[in-house]
């Protein structure tokens, strides 16, 4: 899940502060960006509003890569 990773880094904004918005930890946000994690559904909308996406394409970031 490279690709939330890549969001992230692309918007100038680091992991830290991702965790920060969604109230989670930055373990939590770095398991989320190596696929070893989903965000649950609250975390999905606070990170979409933060990250300025639509839930649909954080979601098709998220869970789009696999079979």
């Amino acid at each position: 899940m490279k690709r939330l990773g890549e969001l992230i880094e692309n918007k100038g904004l680091t992991k830290t502060q991702v965790a920060r918005a969604c109230g989670v930890s930055y373990n939590t946000v770095y398991k989320w960006c190596r696929g070893l994690r989903r965000p649950k559904p609250k975390q999905f909308k606070m990170m979409s509003k933060f990250l300025n996406v639509k839930i649909a394409e954080l979601y098709e970031i998220v869970y789009g890569g696999e079979d």
